[in-house]
């Protein structure tokens, strides 16, 4: 069994980093997977710089909402230099997650500093443990589980070829399951768990890039529980040809006060054209989640983040089928309340 080479672990949160060395920086398991951040999950062409500050955004304008559209884009791809958002998502998004987990700084440093230099010799059964203080950590693999969903296209329903988890003092906290790149095809599976000071936070993802075939996809659910409130949430991100883009984000919070609340956004964009519609819908200030709307094509409105105003010329919004983690997910408010995420 090969020595595990790192005994440091970053609080459990994100992001999550290990121990690596300044000359593995350039290591990521398949070297492809940094394609995720690729000119299909870029910035739209037609955004002018501007601050973006979730706290003062207001729904009830056209400009208030493209600047929403904004957010909830960079959201999952993560802003460009031209943009700020002092209390938004990380510096690269989502897509930031999953480099921060399968790059040098993740996964991907640790196996290599363990002697896994190619993906191909990462094995399927095993595990090696390292102490440090009071915790142990344990690198385990494992026959894949999980297989790539149904609707990322020609891949859907494909298999994944490695699998590793680590756990700290016997409790899962990351588990990732991976193919090794092929004719430029990346993807993946990451279950992480963050602990945090009021709660803790469980999250999965599945993401997929085809350069070739110019597909997109990402994935991500998360659920919250602290002692005030709980909260879930579900976005899902597809492009097919690296210019037309399908974004859905559903969301809902239960405060310990009683009243729940929920909101729902579904966006159509072109990245060329700078045009994006957008359904939204809310479920707010009552003792319980019972909107069930589904993001349609119908009641939408087109607006355009070139002029910060209402336009014509956007497709329709296609919503999701249902999507099955450890329970089936209808793309409705109320549905997300239901949801639970697959055990480790």
């Amino acid at each position: 069994m090969r020595k595990l080479a790192f005994l440091s672990l970053a609080a459990l949160s994100l992001p999550l980093t290990l121990s690596v060395k300044s000359d593995l920086s350039n290591y990521s398991v398949g070297a492809r997977l940094r394609a995720a951040e690729s000119s299909a999950l870029q910035v739209q062409k037609a955004m002018a710089a501007t601050v973006l500050d979730p706290s003062t955004m207001n729904l009830g304008t056209v400009g208030g909402r493209a600047d929403f559209i904004r957010f909830l884009y960079f959201m999952v791809v993560g802003p460009t230099a031209d943009y700020s958002i002092p209390n938004g998502p990380g510096p690269e998004g989502l897509v930031g997650v999953i480099k921060q987990v399968m790059g040098s700084q993740g996964i991907g440093g640790a196996l290599y500093q363990m002697g896994y230099t190619d993906c191909a010799s990462i094995p399927s059964s095993g595990s090696t443990s390292a102490t440090e203080g009071a915790e142990t950590f344990t690198i385990s693999f494992s026959t894949p589980a999980k297989t790539i969903p149904a609707h990322y296209g020609s891949h859907g329903g494909g298999s994944y070829s490695k699998s590793v988890s680590i756990s700290v003092n016997s409790v899962p906290m990351l588990k990732t399951e991976f193919n090794c790149e092929s004719s430029g095809v990346s993807s993946g599976y990451v279950r992480l768990t963050a602990s945090e000071d009021d709660g803790a936070r469980d999250m999965e993802l599945h993401f997929l890039r085809d350069v070739t075939g110019q597909d997109g996809f990402l994935d991500f659910y998360m659920s919250y529980a602290g002692s005030s409130y709980t909260e879930k949430a579900a976005v899902q991100f597809k492009t097919n040809d690296e210019t037309n883009y399908d974004l859905f984000l559903f969301r809902n919070q239960d405060n310990s006060a009683g009243n729940d609340e929920g909101s729902a956004f579904g966006l159509q964009g072109n990245a060329s054209t700078g045009l994006v519609k957008v359904h939204y819908i809310f479920d707010q200030g009552d003792a319980n989640l019972d909107n069930t709307t589904a993001i349609a094509s119908g009641s939408s409105e087109c607006i355009s983040l070139a002029t910060n105003n209402t336009s014509a010329g956007c497709g329709n919004i296609a919503a999701p089928s249902n999507v099955t983690l450890g329970t089936s997910f209808t793309w409705t408010i109320d549905s997300l309340a239901d949801l639970t995420l697959n055990s480790f």
